[in-house]
This record gives C-alpha cells, sequence and structure tokens, in this order.
C-alpha cells in the first residue's frame, strides 16, 4: 500500500509539473508582444490590437490539421470583421507556400511570418496547430493545441467576447 501512495505522488507530482507553463503563456496572463511581418512586408505587432479580441493562431501549410481547421478560422474571421483579429503566425514554409495557400484558402487576413522561429518560441508552441485566444484587455483566456472543431472554437470566442456561445 506504501508503494502505492509513493507512486501516486510522485505520478501527480509528475503531471503537475509538466502542465506548467512559463510565466507570460498560461491562461490569465497577458499575452506577450511580439513583432513580425505579414506577406505584404508590413510590421505587425500583437500591442497593435490592444482593445480588441484577438486569436492568434500558429500553423503551417505542412500540418495537415492545420490546413482543416483554417476554413473555420477564415468563417470566424469574415463573420465576425471588424470584432475579430485573427493573427495567423506561419512556422516552416517558404513565402511561395504561404501566398499559395494564403490564396487557395481565400484568406481574409494576411498571414504573419515567423521565419526564425522566435514568436513559436517566445510562446514554447510545441504543436500544430496551436490557437490562443486573447481578451480586449490583452489576457490569454484560452490555449488550445490541435485541431480545433468548429463548436469548440465558437466556445472559446465566446470567452473573448464574440459571438454568442
Amino acid at each position: 500500500m506504501k508503494k502505492h501512495i509513493t507512486l501516486f505522488v510522485f505520478l501527480l507530482t509528475l503531471l503537475i509539473l509538466t502542465s506548467c507553463t512559463s510565466e507570460g503563456i498560461a491562461v490569465g496572463e497577458k499575452a506577450p508582444n511580439f513583432t513580425t511581418r505579414n506577406l505584404e512586408g508590413v510590421e505587425i505587432s500583437l500591442k497593435d490590437y490592444k482593445g480588441q479580441p484577438v486569436l492568434i493562431n500558429f500553423w503551417g501549410a505542412w500540418c495537415p490539421p492545420c490546413t482543416i481547421e483554417m476554413p473555420d478560422i477564415v468563417e470566424r474571421a469574415k463573420k465576425y470583421s471588424g470584432e475579430l483579429s485573427v493573427l495567423a503566425v506561419n512556422y516552416g514554409d517558404d513565402l511561395n507556400t504561404v501566398r499559395e495557400f494564403t490564396n487557395d484558402m481565400n484568406l481574409p487576413f494576411s498571414p504573419l511570418l515567423d521565419l526564425s522561429g522566435d514568436i513559436q518560441d517566445l510562446y514554447l508552441i510545441d504543436g500544430y496547430p496551436t490557437s490562443i485566444f486573447v481578451d480586449e484587455k490583452g489576457v490569454i483566456q484560452k490555449i488550445y493545441v490541435g485541431y480545433l472543431s468548429a463548436k469548440a472554437m465558437d466556445a472559446y470566442l465566446a470567452l473573448i467576447g464574440i459571438g454568442d456561445e
């Protein structure tokens, strides 16, 4: 019995330690600012969207779940135009691939380029896609790693004041 309790405490401690994230990328924390360029070469910073709900989506054209969920992101970006800002941060694709993807998906926003990987490092991205829902105060309300269904996306958008879930 003592062996089982020790094992349980060890596993619980391990679970707690592995579920912790670095300061600044946890729910309830301010989203760390970043600056990069979009496809048109315009410099964009997260701080430019202060006072607006933001969906930060880390994606790659090489990532099948990213391409599957992108139409739902596009649909919501169009539906909530003027209310929701989408910052689609690409990592791992060359400029021609990002341009082609943008055209094929008819993106209503210009993807941001993380050519150096600095933004993914800042946010400790370890899986694609990753969606981060930031409220108008700049506070992270939800971090979701993996394919995001339309229903879940709507629920998380409601956390940042978008829609009526």
